[in-house]
């Protein structure tokens, strides 16, 4: 048995990484959030569609937030995020744990049976059966043999929001332009500052782009 206690904030970070995690109900393992724990209180959360991939990692901060040692458990990403979409609007204006409660299943030796608790808020299932990819190991090498010397960079979200108003006709219906992807290119530097990252997207109108460049005074480091 292992029972972790979420804040507010941890568990909604644990519940947005279901994002990206499949809508195919041909692979249920993968329609889901997988959440580990360490024998050092660290809590992973990682979910997947197969080719994406969104990860968490933090230590809880309550004391005594996590009872028992190591263990893991698949959570249907849609449950995570009903339960939570249930309970912020409350939730996220307190400071009373969410409860996470992980059992063996007696019935199932590959599976197990878990409870979410807050303030009288209860819901009880079974884990999603069956081995979730370690799609992990996938971030960890990438990080290390892709990115290490390169300087860390973040983008301020003001940029990223902006950048998604780039455009919008008026003249004409709206028009959808999820499927076109944006390119970040990073200018390579001698120095270890960074540089500044050239960002740019087609555009459904012929021959035309559409450019976003930020330069390093603009960027968090």
């Amino acid at each position: 048995m292992t029972k972790i206690m979420f804040t507010p904030e941890e568990f909604r970070s644990v519940a947005s990484v279901g994002v990206v995690a499949s809508s195919d109900d041909v692979t249920p393992i993968i329609n889901a959030v997988n959440i580990s724990v360490t024998d050092a209180g660290e809590v992973t959360a990682v979910a997947t569609d197969r080719y994406r991939i969104a990860r968490v990692i933090f230590t809880p901060k309550m004391d005594e937030a996590v009872i028992g040692g190591e263990d893991s458990l698949t959570i249907n990403a849609k449950e995570l995020t009903k339960f939570w979409n249930n309970i912020k609007a409350v939730a996220i204006k307190s400071h009373m744990p969410i409860i996470l409660d992980i059992q063996e299943d007696e019935d199932y030796t590959d599976s197990k049976t878990y409870s979410i608790e807050y303030d009288g808020s209860r819901v009880e299932n079974r884990s999603v059966r069956g081995n979730f990819p370690p799609v992990e190991r996938l971030m960890t090498d990438y990080a290390v043999e892709q990115c290490d010397g390169v300087p860390a960079v973040s983008l301020n979200p003001n940029f990223l929001g902006d950048m998604v108003k780039m455009y919008h006709p008026r003249d004409d219906k709206r028009i959808n332009m999820k499927q076109v992807a944006w390119q970040f290119r990073f200018k390579q530097t001698d120095s270890k500052k960074p540089g500044p990252v050239y960002i740019t997207r087609g555009s459904d109108i012929a021959g035309a782009t559409l450019d976003y460049l930020v330069q390093p005074n603009l960027l968090l480091r």
